[in-house]
């Protein structure tokens, strides 16, 4: 099964909480302050890298069966924090489908499907 999708999340999911990640953002700072909102994140989220990779491996705050996050735009990361947040996701991905309990669907624009399998 992929790890991530390009241009939708083809699964239909019962409940699914739907974060789309806003436009324009274009530091690390920006993207965690936006997931904290979107996807809901605890009083406790550090707003560092470490701090989502734990958090998207625990997700006990989340009541729906699966968890859409879009990225409708392009990625404008610098390279070096996008490679850190790509390897985060896929992480987050990969251990969800080995311990099932929700379902992360992460979805790229189809524009950087390339750079993003080239983060990997």
């Amino acid at each position: 099964m992929p790890l991530f999708f390009f241009g939708k999340c083809p699964k239909v999911f019962n409940s699914a909480l739907y974060a789309q990640v806003g436009p324009d953002i274009l530091t690390s700072d920006e993207l965690l302050l936006d997931l904290k909102s979107k996807l809901k994140l605890p009083d406790y989220f550090g707003f560092n890298w470490n701090a989502l990779y734990d958090c998207l491996k625990d997700l006990h705050w989340v009541e729906e069966d699966a968890i859409i996050l879009d990225h409708p735009n392009r990625l404008s990361l610098p390279s070096a924090d996008a490679r850190i947040y790509v390897d985060i996701l896929n992480d987050a991905v990969a251990f969800w489908q080995r311990e099932g309990g929700i379902e992360l669907c992460v979805v790229f624009n189809k524009e950087d499907r390339q750079k993003i399998l080239d983060y990997l």
